[in-house]
């Protein structure tokens, strides 16, 4: 059976320098972190590879020794440790880096453990040295973690991670240190699959031949032909060496340790040297390394290339990948989910779209119950300013406990991007934003006949031209006044539904909709306009229902397309009704 795979699910980061109450949502194989210069998009890569390390497994004894399983034998390609240090990515500030200045909590699911980790959090604490020759300093140390088999929960979660930061953009002139070394006996197995993939995301048909791995100053791995070797390849092809060598240490790190559980990659400034067309078919390489070995690979860019092609995944799966578009046009950094590229350019361009550009995009669907359903609905939602917005799909009826199931596990696509109108005698829906109910306690058939039975007989519905007058609507609802064994000239179906819920035999409900199917009676709901749709008619008599109903429906549509565009809920409702 496989392995659970550990995955950080949210980092939340209450204070540490320039960040204040943010929540990133990682997606579980790719995120792209994005933003302006000073938006600290390499400060929370550097908080992100602080929680982990891959130095004990915890949730298993050595036979011999009884101690926890000694991890540190596990080595990437480039010979180093699957963790990340502090100091690597942080030079604290005496005056302001002091214990308590950084609070930040993750929520991982721990494959190892096999469970959830709601609240690990990492801290900055003084740490008192009891060698009176070391100094005194500031750590970074992580709480709240699990005491399996007797550990502190002082300790960090168990997973391997590499990390990649901006040193790997010395050039190579630059470098104290670079030495060429054998590959090993791995790469020498996956050296034409390494070969291919460096070719491929590079644009590369012919000439590359040759492995080469590289030692020094940066540890990476670079594919080199017959007319040029490793000391001529160009920062692009040093910067794929370096991120291909990442993926292919966690492929051997899959084969090689029997409880894995995935990995981490984070990439400072991804983009590095790269055109647009090799940095879109890396991505695409790394979709298909992230799924193949279990990766969730956390990046920064610029790339308008790399952020749109990582948005157009998350729209088919925005489980496993995610755009975080941190900004800090309002003063403090925010974080802004799932914004396209266009999004950004806008306000990296200090440039507006107007709120009706952006909301008329894309037509919100509107799902129904049934055909009973849509048809109260197309008589309360007449207004062609708020339809202008709306798909409604009135051929396409699942049922209110499909809906409510759909809804529940959060389905993409109706869940968050549609609007669900449910019978007025549904119930449990009030946790959704997305759905609403019609007018009155009673679904469309009983309200119809409810309506039609003390409708007086001199009011002008009943003068229409297809004759359907009291008497035949009498006659053609003679099932319906035998189940309720009714003779009163005024009824209240309200009061009368725990003797609809005892009746045995056909069930009402069947009852009820046999009687609204009735072929005159459709072609006045279907054709009857203002004057003689009985449900229009109803409309003009219930005006406070009515704009009770309107008021909730646009209350949806508001959330649906301020969530989806990213705006604000106040100019979407304004514009919405033309204010």
């Amino acid at each position: 059976m496989k392995n659970p795979i550990t995955k950080i699910r949210k980092v939340n980061i209450e204070k540490f320098r320039g960040l204040n109450d943010i929540s990133i949502e990682l997606g579980e194989r790719i995120t792209v972190i994005c933003g302006k210069n000073g938006t600290s998009k390499s400060t929370i890569l550097g908080i992100i590879a602080q929680i982990f390390n891959f130095e004990t497994d915890f949730t298993k004894l050595d036979s011999t020794t009884n101690k926890p399983i000694d991890l540190t034998g596990y080595k990437n390609l480039a010979g180093q440790a699957f963790t990340s240090q502090f100091k690597e990515h942080f030079r604290l500030s005496k005056q302001f880096d002091v214990s308590g200045s950084m609070k930040t909590s993750f929520h991982i699911f721990d494959g190892a453990e096999n469970q959830e980790l709601s609240n690990i959090n990492l801290r900055l604490y003084l740490r008192t040295s009891a060698d009176p020759k070391e100094q005194d300093g500031i750590r970074a140390t992580v709480r709240n973690n699990t005491r399996t088999n007797g550990a502190s929960d002082s300790r960090k979660v168990t997973h391997p991670v590499i990390f990649l930061s901006l040193k790997r953009l010395t050039p190579i002139t630059e470098r104290k240190k670079y030495d060429a070394t054998e590959t090993q006996e791995f790469m020498q197995k996956n050296k034409n699959n390494f070969i291919h993939d460096s070719s491929h995301i590079l644009g590369r048909r012919t000439g590359g031949s040759r492995l080469t791995q590289t030692t020094g100053t940066i540890e990476s791995m670079v594919v080199s032909g017959e007319h040029y070797d490793h000391e001529s390849v160009s920062v692009g092809e040093d910067n794929i060496g370096q991120i291909l060598q990442a993926v292919y240490s966690f492929q051997k790190l899959k084969e090689d340790y029997p409880d894995y559980h995935g990995g981490l990659i984070l990439i400072d400034e991804i983009d590095a040297g790269l055109f647009p067309a090799a940095q879109r078919r890396l991505i695409d390489t790394l979709v298909k390394y992230a799924r193949n070995f279990d990766l969730q690979i956390v990046m920064t860019s610029h790339s308008p290339g790399i952020i749109d092609t990582i948005h157009d995944y998350g729209k088919k799966d925005g489980k496993y990948y995610k755009v975080c578009y941190l900004s800090n046009t309002r003063g403090d950094v925010v974080v802004k989910n799932d914004f396209s590229w266009e999004d950004i350019w806008l306000e990296l361009n200090n440039e507006t779209k107007s709120i009706e550009d952006n909301i008329s995009q894309e037509k919100i669907n509107v799902f129904f119950e049934d055909k009973q359903n849509y048809d109260f609905y197309n008589s309360l939602i007449t207004k062609q300013k708020i339809k202008s917005y709306l798909n409604p799909l009135k051929n396409i009826n699942l049922g209110c406990e499909n809906y409510k199931m759909l809804l529940n596990k959060q389905f993409p696509g109706l869940y968050d991007s549609s609007i669900i109108v449910f019978d007025g005698d549904v119930t449990r829906i009030s946790k959704f934003k997305n759905a609403v109910k019609l007018p009155t306690k009673l679904p469309p058939d009983q309200l119809l006949f409810e309506y039609l039975y003390n409708l007086p007989r001199e009011h002008d519905f009943w003068s229409n031209d297809f004759r359907y007058t009291k008497d035949i609507f009498l006659e053609n609802a003679d099932e319906v006044i035998r189940l309720l064994n009714i003779d009163d000239d005024q009824i209240d179906l309200s009061n009368l539904q725990s003797q609809l819920k005892a009746v045995e035999g056909r069930r009402p409900r069947e009852i009820f909709k046999d009687f609204s199917k009735e072929n005159i009676l459709q072609k006045l709901i279907d054709k009857g306009g203002i004057r003689y749709n009985p449900y229009r008619c109803w409309v003009k008599d219930n005006p406070e229902l009515v704009e009770i109903f309107i008021t909730e429906f646009i209350d949806c549509l508001v959330h649906i397309l301020s969530s989806k565009y990213h705006l604000d809920s106040h100019e979407v409702r304004a514009t919405i009704l033309g204010n």
